[in-house]
């Protein structure tokens, strides 16, 4: 099952996702677990 959610608030993805893609301008940027998209 996949469950699409748009957030600003980035403290409650590494809860609900277990893959995370940054979008800017329609295209993907970055991808990966939360942990390696958000821990820059």
């Amino acid at each position: 099952m996949t469950i699409i959610i748009s957030t600003h608030d980035v403290d409650l993805v590494p809860l609900y996702s277990n893959k995370v893609n940054i979008i800017r301008d329609g295209k993907i940027i970055k991808e990966g677990t939360p942990h390696e998209v958000l821990m820059m």
